[in-house]
Order: structure tokens, then C-alpha cells, then sequence
């Protein structure tokens, strides 16, 4: 005789452990544009300027735009 019965896999069975979820720590670098103002005699001096400046943390910036289709991520630890 054939076995018509209907297999629910959805439910896991009772000797089954469910997965625990935990905190993870993660970095990613992905590219932004920003925004700064920056004092200088020409563009060229305000483009050298914004450079040293922004990395030195030395002007306030803002984020105007992301790229999230190169988000490359790395895994720290688990928190």
C-alpha cells in the first residue's frame, strides 16, 4: 500500500534544538561622499586643504550620499 501521508517540515521535530541567535560584531567599509567647507585661496589650495583637513578630523562634514553595492563586511567577534 502506498504512503499518501504529508511531511510538514516547517515544524521542527521534538529532539530538534532550534538555532540561538546571538550579537555579532561586524566592520564594513563602503564608499561616501561628503560635504565639508574649507577656507583656502583657490580651488586647488581648498581641494589640497579639505583633503588634510577632513582626515585629520580638523572640519565638520556630513554624508550626502552612500554606496551600499560595495559594502564589504568583515566579522570582529561575537559580542
Amino acid at each position: 500500500m502506498e504512503d499518501n501521508r504529508i511531511i510538514d517540515n516547517s515544524m521542527p521535530h521534538p529532539e530538534q534544538e532550534e538555532p540561538v541567535e546571538s550579537d555579532y560584531t561586524i566592520e564594513s567599509w563602503m564608499p561616501v561622499k561628503i560635504q565639508a567647507t574649507v577656507t583656502a585661496t583657490d580651488e586647488t589650495d581648498a581641494i589640497e586643504n579639505a583633503k588634510y583637513q577632513i582626515k585629520n578630523g580638523e572640519v565638520p562634514y556630513r554624508v550626502v550620499d552612500r554606496d551600499f553595492s560595495e559594502l564589504d563586511v568583515t566579522f570582529v567577534e561575537k559580542a
